[in-house]
């Protein structure tokens, strides 16, 4: 049953046939009628041309609401997605009577995600009255109201345990902003309150004020950014005291609602001596800070810590790895939530106010790469000229210039002799150090470079060209035609290492 309203001069027919001797009356435009059935016909006159007609049953007989694309009737509609009521499963609101569709309103509720808070998402959006006020301030109000609960359950993946949760959650929050915005404006004259900014911590998702709406504009500062309140700027260096070694059974906990050392082991909670005694009340007991805190160590928020809700706890140690004699005490319960265990770390119904992480698993021990095999690139060319083809077979022509090239670098004994004797003369002037002990490598020569043919050659052609034109070309006889190499002068034989 719905109620609809016609755009034109809508006809009524005794059967759901548009056919005109079945035609009983016309209705007028802008009329109010209920319809009790909607009954969809396809090509009603058996043409070749495919023609769609959709009517409504009322109490004066079969309301053409549409004919092809022209529509005689206006359907309601969801306000909030436009589409019509008849779709899908709809209630009426408790506000303002209005229709609206379960699902439109259950994804209105859980919008908000983060950024600046508003009321927008739990406000009406027919009437802007909020979900959560008047009689509808009672904790189970939407729980038990029938209307909604009786399309509900025609959704088979509706779960109640998460409808229920998302409802206490912010009705919870729309209370405490309540509260906190309440407390701002009663410490400040009449024409400085209101217009704050409400944003939600992103670690105990608790409502917090960041200032005024008016001072963030003209700082022109971003309101939907991340947003972490005074309390828990403390617990944002909170690190992992887990001991992977014992486990949970010898696990030191904090007291979920005050700075000290839990010594309940409540299933659900932990809790010290005085917190234990008023486990169910709403405990508000802040961290002092940094500089004041009775444990010394970043750690969470501290919750209310109400028995009953799942908290996964904070570990601040491991007793066997304090006193390896350490029994276990008669308050540990094995079936608690555990934080050596993913899968209730991971559970939704835990209070998640510090994010466990698993132990990295141990890096793989990297082989020693091996060190490269050090060559000369003499050496190399060595080789080459030794493992290379007949072609490459140092002639006895080549091999005499080769010689009288590599004499000009040899050094005579009687060279050496007096290089002794002098460096015995500088070794007296020179002060007295560490002696350390050079490494002596042998100077392998190239290949001889007759015409500079190989390209395993040190010198290049262009090179030998350069040198025999600053020696005036005369390396050759014209009348023998004799090669006779020039005689490099080179400070110091360079050794290149690969």
């Amino acid at each position: 049953m719905m109620k609809v309203q016609t755009k034109l001069v809508t006809p009524v027919y005794t059967k759901p046939t548009p056919n005109k001797s079945f035609l009983a009356l016309h209705l007028c435009a802008f009329r109010d009628v209920i319809i009790t059935q909607k009954q969809r016909v396809i090509n009603p006159f058996d043409g070749n041309r495919e023609e769609i007609c959709t009517f409504g049953k009322s109490s004066a007989g079969w309301l053409l609401m549409r004919h092809d694309n022209v529509i005689y009737v206006e359907e309601e509609a969801c306000p909030t997605c436009l589409c019509e009521l008849c779709e899908e499963p709809s209630f009426k609101l408790p506000c303002c009577e209005n229709s609206l569709h379960t699902q439109c309103f259950i994804r209105q509720i859980d919008s908000f995600k983060g950024g600046l808070w508003r009321e927008t998402h739990i406000c009406c959006p027919l009437c802007r009255q909020n979900y959560f006020e008047g009689v509808r301030s009672r904790q189970y109000y939407w729980m038990d109201y029938q209307p909604l609960q009786s399309t509900l359950y025609k959704d088979p993946a509706f779960n109640y345990e998460n409808f229920e949760s998302m409802i206490v959650q912010n009705r919870r929050t729309y209370n405490k902003v309540k509260e906190l915005l309440k407390e701002k404006d009663d410490a400040l004259p009449e024409e400085e309150r209101g217009g704050w900014a409400v944003k939600i911590c992103d670690l105990c998702r608790e409502p917090g004020v960041a200032g005024k709406l008016s001072c963030a504009e003209e700082m022109n500062l971003d309101l939907e950014a991340p947003y972490t309140c005074d309390k828990c700027e403390w617990g944002k260096e909170a690190k992992d005291h887990r001991c992977f070694l014992h486990g949970k059974k010898y696990a030191m906990f904090k007291c979920d609602s005050c700075c000290n050392p839990a010594t309940w082991d409540c299933f659900s909670n932990h809790y010290c001596e005085r917190c234990h005694n008023m486990a169910g009340a709403t405990k508000d007991f802040p961290c002092p800070g940094p500089d004041k805190c009775p444990l010394g160590i970043a750690h969470p928020r501290n919750s209310h810590g109400r028995h009953g809700e799942n908290d996964i706890g904070f570990v601040l140690g491991c007793f066997k790895c304090v006193d390896p004699t350490y029994e276990v005490n008669s308050s540990y319960e094995e079936h608690a939530p555990d934080p050596f265990r993913e899968a209730d770390i991971n559970n939704r119904g835990n209070l998640g106010m510090f994010r466990y992480s698993a132990p990295p698993p141990p890096k793989p021990v990297a082989e020693p790469i091996p060190e490269p095999e050090i060559k000369l690139i003499v050496q190399i060319h060595a080789e080459n000229a030794i493992e290379s083809d007949d072609e490459d077979i140092i002639s006895p022509e080549e091999n005499e210039i080769y010689e009288n090239f590599i004499s000009q670098f040899q050094i005579s004994d009687d060279e050496t002799c007096s290089s002794e004797s002098d460096s015995s003369v500088i070794i007296d002037e020179v002060p007295i150090v560490e002696k350390v002990e050079e490494q002596i490598l042998p100077i392998l020569a190239p290949r001889p470079m007759v015409h500079n043919i190989s390209c395993d050659s040190v010198l290049s052609e262009d090179t030998l060209n350069l040198l025999n034109f600053n020696k005036g070309f005369d390396c050759f006889d014209e009348e023998e035609d004799v090669f006779s190499p020039p005689v490099v002068m080179m400070p110091q034989a360079s050794v290149i290492l690969v």
